[in-house]
């Protein structure tokens, strides 16, 4: 068995009083696939009723109590298109640089007194605005739809978070318009890609964006 010393001094010096959502392992549910498991929207209050925030110092290398992400695929209808990242020089994410990404996401952080879904959905869109320009027009009659779980314990990291897998299904035309790109263009680039790009690069996309691909 390997251990790993933990310095929470060093977290609590790199994150500050930074709090994020998280929610007992032994609440999860008693049959994650390693990978993508399906759900549905009701079971999004039933997991975040046991929530609770924690500081981040302690929940970093803490895989009992498990932080909580919402990761978005912006997507057209048929799923034949999907928004691709890749993490620049200039991020300081050191060690998702280079690397591709289909979602945008990142951890919950208190607002205000919403809890639950409300939360869930509030700071999914927070992530959006930070990550994406989205041009209003490309929001008329999309879909948002939650698919399920993304859960993999290889890693350290890994056991550390729970995904929350949603699609944003644009129309199709979007794709083709450039209404959908990059805030901060000095940290990441991004655009719309098909299958043959994704099968061809499959090696350079982060792990959850895999689970994506191998579940759509």
């Amino acid at each position: 068995m390997v251990f790993i010393t933990v310095n929470r001094d060093e977290l609590k010096e790199k994150y500050g009083e930074e709090e994020v959502l998280v929610v007992p392992k032994e609440f999860l549910p008693n049959k994650l696939n390693d990978g993508f498991t399906k759900a549905r929207r009701q079971d999004i209050d039933h997991l975040l009723s046991e929530s609770y925030f924690i500081k981040r110092y302690d929940s970093d290398n803490n895989p009992d109590e498990v932080e909580v992400i919402p990761y978005v695929v912006v997507t057209n209808r048929s799923h034949d298109n999907i928004f691709c990242t890749k993490r620049l020089d200039g991020s300081g994410e050191k060690r998702l640089i280079d690397l591709l990404s289909l979602g945008q996401g990142g951890h919950i952080n208190p607002f205000n007194t919403l809890k639950g879904s409300q939360l869930m959905y509030y700071s999914l869109n927070r992530e959006l605005a930070e990550e994406l320009m989205i041009n209003p027009m490309a929001l008329v009659n999309y879909n948002l739809k939650f698919e399920g779980y993304i859960r993999k314990t290889e890693t350290t990291v890994d056991k550390d978070h729970l995904g929350f897998l949603f699609f944003m299904e644009l129309r199709d035309s979007v794709c083709n318009e450039g209404y959908v790109s990059i805030n901060e263009t000095d940290v990441l680039e991004g655009e719309f890609v098909d299958e043959t790009f994704l099968d061809k690069h499959y090696d350079k996309l982060e792990t959850w964006s895999r689970v994506v691909i191998d579940n759509l």
